[in-house]
């Protein structure tokens, strides 16, 4: 059986209704993935490929195969989306994405930070894709299938071209049952994004999805056995085992001889029990030998087998307990390695003491309460050179290397008892006296009453055990990419500094420094040059930095530095060699590529005495050199605070008027030059705070974008603007075309026309009625893209205009690759038409240019006759301005666009109206 492509039932009545007549023992002719909408979500539902030319019906075994197939993946996917779910912020503040496959590389799931997603989903990454037959070729996924067992790629650009500079996880998931692997989970990311935190949740998730599913096996279980223990339970005492001999549900007759052990069963409970015989393909064989004289019936669903349900005479449920009861194996499975399953609390136990014995990679030893060794194995023997035959009954003793003195022992025994558990390096000796040095970890089995019932002990690779946790230690305080020290090293290692300067009168600098156009070089020439570009910038720091006590990379494009011993005089020269060193060019594939950088520096004691303290104002007069131009430098002054407060008063004010609808909308109408006629308005904001009084938007729009509230904003006044259009449309008024501004992280929303037109449908305004307005700036982000969002409002039918054009990177090369309605010429050009004559030349050609393409153009600020005169002889069609109107309330606007005499009206009849 393999996968293929993938077919919605409700678009292919075909590949329907061949799936129907398949199921119904006829020839089967489609081959694909059949998603169907189930709680308006998709299932995506595996099937397989039969020979339609073989001329015969699927047999009953192709049937329950493809059953089984589709069973297991629809538990798989449903055991993860709680996860999947939970892990969503995560994924997107780290810009990484977690993909969920089953054992055929078909991708079921794929969840996490968009713009990582929709580059995943550029290669194949999509649900009902097959990953294996996938163009990147190689990769963690499969890697992770073909060993079935958890790896990590990083950084390797031999596996997967397309996405070079990835670290990718990939940790398998296991059938509770029978330990099969059923799926594979991976997280994805860019390198400088990924952490250790993304690697811990590859391994938390696959145990997590592996401990629901055992969850979901026993809940369906206990609800298929229930009816045989009804049936049965006249006979005497019913237990009920699964597959493996585990106690997991009894009847009100078997309850006083388990009451009698302290077992209490429940759902959430599995009891191994002692006296397992045979192998495990034998399942009556587990079952204590008192209880195999009883009547057995097993149970199964479809092929599988659940377990079996036992009916015995009572007397028979405690000979059957005679023996030691394994309780608690939850702590004993904790003690494993991250390679082996980890039981989350409160879900049930889906790893047995044999299964610890029986597949853990490392050596494992079990003892009874009295400390007499019950099992080791195979790793064990491996390690020490002891078979089960020299140790069972003795006890761990037998290994000392007698290099530890007695308090050691003690120490430990105290430990065991009063934490229940221990860990630590230990030097053991093996059967032929070689000293054998490892990392023992021993856990107290407990009883239900809380009583020792015996102890397990992993034995470790001590040297393997000290490289892993060297390296996890350095991944959890420096960064993947640059190997630098990250924030959180940084920030220590500036704690631990600062008592000493303090006792010795030093002074040292800290140094944030922020690249100005890395944006720009990662949007244009991809993300593998901006790390690239990343790790370049980090060996010029090392350079030219060489004297500091710590350097960092602290966020994206953001480094840091500690330099000790150093005042504002002796730290200039080494700031302006900094900025001298990294505004000299690069070489990033071949290619020169110019950097700049602004720093903000503090200095101890000047400008704060505790870490947090100086690391603030380093940011404040980093954020005052990138207002004051760029590429320069900024010691922190206290002045600065001020601003500060400033910025955090207006963001709290925003947040509060977004929340409190504080926000008032004005139109500021649009004339024809030629005639005055009304031919549309401007739509803009105005917000009137308690506080802070009437706050002009060149202030607060700056603000909003900062604090990340320009979306919310923008779709806000959308909102309102529509439903206004709707409401005069209703009064039978027919307004002219109203423009409203859209910010570039709208336009990056895949969905953003989608939602536009459900917008417009729902308030019953034709799309004629708007145009939406950008910045020049917002084109450049992503021309290729802004093209096809273009094109889709034009097909639409919604017209597109460029605000402030001129203020930027003015070019025919994108303007003729984009459908554009109309350009708006800056009032900053307009004001300049009586006294810059290089202005006046600049809208001249503006205009030529536009009227070249079919592009109308509309200047802002007209305030003047001798302005308007000036553009009515270039040919500039519509203007807006005090000249003609103020921006107007609603209900000014509202009787402008009610009297027909002003649609007509001179520019000295609007300013006479005014």
């Amino acid at each position: 059986m393999r996968a293929s492509w993938l077919s919605r039932p409700e678009n292919n009545p075909q590949v329907k209704s061949a799936w129907e007549h398949f199921l119904g023992g006829e020839r089967y002719a489609a081959d694909g993935v059949l998603r169907g909408v189930i709680d308006a979500s998709w299932r995506r539902c595996l099937l397989g490929h039969v020979d339609p030319g073989r001329g015969e019906a699927p047999s009953q075994i192709e049937r329950e195969g493809l059953d089984g197939l589709r069973d297991r993946n629809e538990r798989l996917i449903s055991a993860s989306a709680p996860f999947f779910v939970q892990s969503r912020d995560f994924l997107a503040q780290t810009g990484t994405v977690m993909v969920l496959v089953d054992p055929e590389g078909v991708v079921l799931d794929v969840e996490g930070d968009p713009h990582i997603r929709d580059l995943a989903r550029s290669f194949g990454m999509i649900p009902g894709s097959n990953w294996s037959e996938s163009s990147i070729g190689t990769n963690a996924i499969g890697t992770a299938l073909a060993l079935a067992q958890t790896i990590q790629v990083h950084a390797a650009e031999h596996f997967c071209e397309p996405i070079q500079r990835w670290t990718c996880s990939a940790a398998v998931i296991r059938d509770p049952l029978d330990g099969s692997v059923v799926g594979v989970l991976d997280v994805s990311g860019l390198s400088r994004n990924y952490s250790s935190h993304s690697l811990a949740l590859v391994a938390t998730t696959a145990n997590s999805i592996e401990n629901r599913l055992a969850q979901m096996e026993l809940e369906e279980r206990f609800q298929l056995l229930e009816a045989s223990v009804a049936r049965l339970g006249e006979a005497g005492g019913v237990m009920v085992f699964d597959v493996r001999g585990r106690l997991v549900k009894a009847n009100d007759r078997a309850a006083p001889a388990l009451a009698a052990r302290g077992i209490v069963l429940s759902v959430d409970s599995c009891i191994p029990m002692a006296g397992h015989r045979g192998d495990e393909s034998n399942a009556p064989n587990m079952l204590p030998e008192p209880l195999l004289e009883g009547h057995i019936e097993p149970v199964f669903r479809g092929r599988r087998l659940l377990g079996h349900v036992v009916s015995v005479p009572e007397p028979a449920v405690g000979a059957a307990l005679a023996g030691p009861v394994v309780g608690d194996v939850e702590a004993a499975v904790k003690a494993l390695s991250p390679s082996a399953a980890i039981v989350v609390p409160g879900a049930p136990p889906v790893r047995s003491v044999r299964e610890i014995r029986d597949r853990a990679g490392e050596g494992v030893m079990v003892t009874d309460a009295q400390g007499l060794i019950v099992t080791v194995n195979e790793a064990f023997t491996a390690m020490t050179g002891y078979g089960a035959a020299d140790l069972v009954g003795q006890r761990p003793s037998i290994l000392q290397s007698g290099r530890h003195p007695r308090e050691f022992f003690e120490r430990m025994w105290r430990s065991l008892v009063e934490e229940g558990f221990w860990e630590g390096e230990i030097e053991n000796r093996r059967k032929d006296g070689e000293i054998l040095p490892v990392w023992l970890t021993i856990h107290v089995v407990k009883g239900a009453g809380g009583e020792a019932q015996g102890y397990i002990g992993i034995f470790g690779d001590s040297g393997a055990v000290d490289k892993l946790q060297r390296r996890l230690e350095f991944m959890s305080t420096h960064d993947g990419l640059t190997g630098l020290a990250n924030r959180k090293q940084l920030c220590d290692r500036l704690a631990d500094i600062l008592p000493e300067a303090a006792r010795t009168g030093e002074s040292l600098a800290v140094l944030l420094i922020d690249l100005d156009n890395f944006k720009h070089i990662n949007d244009t020439l991809g993300h593998e040059s901006g790390d690239m570009l990343l790790e370049q910038v980090a060996d010029r720091l090392r350079r030219c930095l060489c004297s500091a006590h710590t350097l960092a990379r602290v966020g994206g494009d953001e480094f840091a530095a500690i330099l000790r011993g150093v005042g504002r005089d002796e730290v200039r020269p080494l700031v302006a060699q900094t900025l001298e060193y990294l505004t000299a060019s690069f070489c990033i594939r071949e290619q020169e590529v110019f950097g700049a950088a602004s720093i903000g520096i503090s200095v101890f004691p000047v400008d704060g005495d505790t870490a947090s303290v100086l690391l603030k104002n380093a940011d404040t007069a980093l954020h005052e050199a990138k207002q004051l131009g760029r590429n320069r430098s900024q010691f922190f002054a206290a002045a600065m605070q001020a601003e500060v407060q400033s910025r955090m008063s207006l963001e709290t004010g925003l947040r509060a008027a977004l929340d409190g609808d504080r926000f008032r909308v004005v139109y500021q109408p649009q004339h024809a030059l030629e005639g005055g006629a009304l031919v549309g308005a401007e739509a803009l904001l105005r917000w009137h705070d308690p506080a802070l009084g009437d706050v002009p938007p060149a202030r607060f729009i700056p603000a909003a974008e900062e604090a990340g509230l320009i979306v919310a904003i923008n779709r806000m006044v959308m909102a309102k603007v529509l439903a206004q259009i709707a409401l005069w449309r209703m009064r039978g008024l027919d307004p002219p075309r109203i423009s409203i501004n859209v910010a570039a992280q709208q336009l990056r929303d895949p969905d953003f026309v989608d939602q536009l037109c459900e917008q417009l449908a729902s308030q019953g305004v034709p799309a004629a009625a708007i145009c939406l307005e950008l910045t020049e700036g917002t084109l450049l982000e992503d021309v290729d893209g802004t093209a096809e969002k273009f094109s889709h409002l034009k097909q639409r039918g919604i017209a597109v205009s460029i605000d402030d054009f001129g203020t930027g990177y003015s070019s025919l090369s994108y303007l003729s690759r984009l459908p554009i309605h109309e350009l708006k010429v800056d009032q900053s050009f307009v004001q300049g038409i009586a006294s810059e004559s290089g202005k006046c030349s600049i809208i001249t050609a503006i205009v030529d240019m536009a009227h070249a393409m079919g592009i109308e153009v509309l200047a802002e600020g007209i305030e003047t006759e001798s302005q308007l005169a000036f553009l009515k002889e270039r040919h500039c069609e519509m203007g807006q301005g005090y000249l003609f109107h103020r921006p107007l309330g609603v209900d000014e606007f509202e009787k402008l666009i009610a009297a027909p005499a002003t649609r007509g009206a001179s520019p000295a009849a609007h300013s006479a109206c005014n």
